[in-house]
């Protein structure tokens, strides 16, 4: 079936935390009733673009996010990238299964 939106779960649970990766959270979630026990919002990653802060913190409701959290991983990945690019490893693979 389809999925639940936020302010749906936000109705259903009434949470006083909420921990985000990149769901939009916008105003009308901010103020529904499901948001009246919303005491805190972590997003997880850079920015806080998709966050509705005004809205969130008119209500008293506390936001931060991790930014850097994950910068390790992002190098990581990258240096991976390169080498990949360099070595033309994806083409050594097929080269190797034929």
């Amino acid at each position: 079936g389809p999925e639940e939106s936020l302010g749906d779960a936000l109705t259903r649970v009434r949470p006083e935390v909420v921990l985000i990766r990149s769901t939009q959270f916008p105003r009308t979630d901010v103020e529904s009733s499901g948001a009246d026990r919303l005491r805190f919002v972590m997003r997880f990653g850079a920015g806080t673009d998709n966050l509705a802060i005004d809205a969130l913190r008119a209500r008293g409701v506390e936001v931060a996010n991790a930014a850097g959290a994950n910068a390790v991983a992002v190098a990581e990945l990258t240096m991976a990238h390169l080498l990949n690019a360099d070595r033309r490893l994806a083409d050594q693979v097929v080269s190797l299964r034929e």
